[in-house]
């Protein structure tokens, strides 16, 4: 049995490998081309790219986890059906149960490990990758000036060439326009030619321009309607810029630690209990202004005092016109004012109690995902077992149907319980909850060695009923 069981587990092992860094290469690559606008023309090292990477694809590791044990799963029992493996074993007397054991035990061992990478590296991998997106999309391109085309990254100046030489050095034909002073383009540069070279440190642009004009606009008095201004010549000129803006700047990682994504277990029970506490203490406050309010009114001075007028339905027919419209006035306004103040409760409690939901939903989320590798193994294995076919064809087909179809549920699932359509707990579950008895009837058909697949099968069907209804 020893041996028959490692057998399984070789056969199982390598797929499992392989298809793990396919499914994290490819949501790398999706990651990748969402933000690739932020990435590119940044000039960004190659060890910033890397630490990037790294750092998403650990926290893609609780998708890519499932997914490899699907596809693995088919894989292995698919191929075992396929060369009659499973046939043999069973003709020995060894039941479906027993052949599934040992992948089902690294299955276990997998839904725990998945468990701690989510609960406790995925969040700090998480920060990590969102504050340098942050960084990054905050970054500035790199300092490029092009030939005929107005350059604005240095604040300041607007800087335009007409020719640039081969050396990438040597310019031509250049005009700056200076606007520091915050009046507008009051300064204006020409200069035949001219070159830029950059600093040891490679933080200041020294820019030295030969044979140019300067034109320069003298401050007014306000009312004034004449502009003079001054042209200097000059032979050569040095300016120097500061491209310190156009340096990555590291924000600090614990802007982000209250995010409910970067929050562990224990954490995020912490934080719901204290958004629990927030809540009650807003719904308390709404009802001491609305407490306070009607006080405030049963302070007033009573219009009606006459207890016949009381008795009778009609409590405004024995007033004056002006004490009438008084009354209708100040009941028309009160009603306004307490219809304000629910509504405005109400949408604070609705906003509050969707924020409190996300942090319940992550707290699910961290089991779901990491259970989600024992129920693809239930459904893996004896969805191979019986349709009797390995390789990466139709297993990789019936893989990404059958993901395709758990993720939209859990994604759907989600978006319902953070509008506070579903509880967080019937939201973040719903998949599993659905893959589950999925599964339980797969494993139940292979044990059976049901032909639920074999095409034959519903042929034959299909022919008694047509014979049937003749």
């Amino acid at each position: 049995m020893k041996k028959l069981h490692l057998l399984v587990f070789r056969t199982f092992i390598g797929p499992f490998v392989v298809t793990f860094f396919i499914a994290l290469f490819v949501l790398v690559m999706q990651f990748l081309w969402l933000w690739i606008d932020d990435l590119i023309g940044k000039g960004l090292e190659a060890s910033i790219i890397a630490e990037l990477i790294f750092n998403q694809s650990t926290t893609l590791i609780p998708l890519a986890l499932p997914i490899s044990m699907l596809l693995s799963s088919i894989m292995t029992f698919g191929s075992l059906g396929q060369h009659y493996e499973l046939v043999a074993m069973k003709a020995a007397g060894v039941p479906l149960r027993k052949i599934m054991m040992p992948i089902f035990i690294f299955g276990i061992f997998l839904t725990l490990a998945a468990f701690y990478i989510i609960n406790i590296t995925v969040p700090n991998a998480f920060m990590k990758s969102r504050a340098l997106l942050y960084d990054v999309s905050e970054k500035k391109p790199t300092f490029n000036i092009r030939e005929g085309i107005f350059y604005n990254g240095i604040d300041g100046y607007s800087i335009k060439v007409s020719k640039k030489d081969p050396d990438n050095e040597t310019i031509n034909d250049v005009m700056i326009y200076d606007h520091t002073s915050n009046r507008g383009f009051v300064g204006l540069i020409l200069a035949e030619k001219g070159r830029m070279t950059l600093d040891s440190s490679r933080s200041n642009l020294l820019v030295t321009l030969y044979n140019g004009k300067r034109y320069e606009e003298i401050e007014t008095a306000p009312g004034e309607n004449n502009y003079p201004h001054d042209v200097m010549h000059f032979a050569k000129q040095e300016m120097l810029f500061d491209l310190s803006s156009f340096e990555l700047n590291r924000s600090s990682q614990d802007l982000f630690r209250d995010n409910y994504q970067m929050l562990n277990v224990t954490e995020l029970m912490a934080a719901t209990d204290s958004l629990k506490q927030v809540e009650s203490r807003k719904k308390l406050e709404s009802a001491a202004t609305l407490h306070g309010y009607f006080a405030f009114l049963d302070s007033k001075p009573r219009i009606i005092k006459n207890p016949y007028i009381l008795r009778n339905n009609n409590v405004l027919s024995g007033l004056k016109k002006e004490d009438r419209q008084r009354i209708l006035g100040l009941a028309l306004n009160t009603a306004r004012a307490v219809h304000g103040i629910l509504q405005f409760a109400a949408a604070d409690q609705k906003d509050s109690r969707e924020y409190r939901h996300r942090f319940d939903i992550e707290w699910h989320k961290k089991f779901t995902l990491s259970l989600a590798c024992l129920i693809f193994f239930f459904i893996g294995a004896p969805f191979g077992s019986i349709i009797r076919k390995g390789g990466l064809g139709l297993p990789m087909v019936v893989s990404i149907v059958i993901f395709v179809v758990y993720y939209m549920l859990g994604i759907g699932g989600e978006k319902a319980a953070k509008e506070t359509a579903l509880s967080p707990v019937m939201g973040v579950w719903l998949a599993n909850l659905v893959m589950i008895p999925f599964g339980i009837f797969l494993t139940y058909k292979a044990s059976i060695d049901s032909g639920l697949f074999n095409a034959e099968i519903y042929y034959n069907l299909l022919g008694r009923f047509s014979r049937k209804k003749e």
